[in-house]
């Protein structure tokens, strides 16, 4: 590793993508980050890529679907 290219908060935002992309919920990231704002923790966190994002927009849209056959 490149110490030149070494920062601590690099670990701590990879632990908080990949602590949401196992189904930690936002709030919950947002508290073990310390901000105050949900602005903040989402910030900092790295978009969805791949198969990964595609079943999560895949989830949300089936959801809402169900949502709105039930209504």
């Amino acid at each position: 590793m490149d110490p030149g290219d070494f920062w601590l908060h690099k670990f701590r935002d990879t632990f908080a993508t990949w602590s949401l992309r196992r189904g930690v919920d936002l709030r919950t990231v947002q508290h073990w980050l310390g901000h105050a704002d949900i602005e903040m923790t989402m910030r900092y966190l790295a978009p969805e890529q791949g198969e990964h994002a595609q079943s999560q927009i895949n989830k949300a849209w089936s959801a809402m679907v169900v949502e709105s056959a039930t209504a």
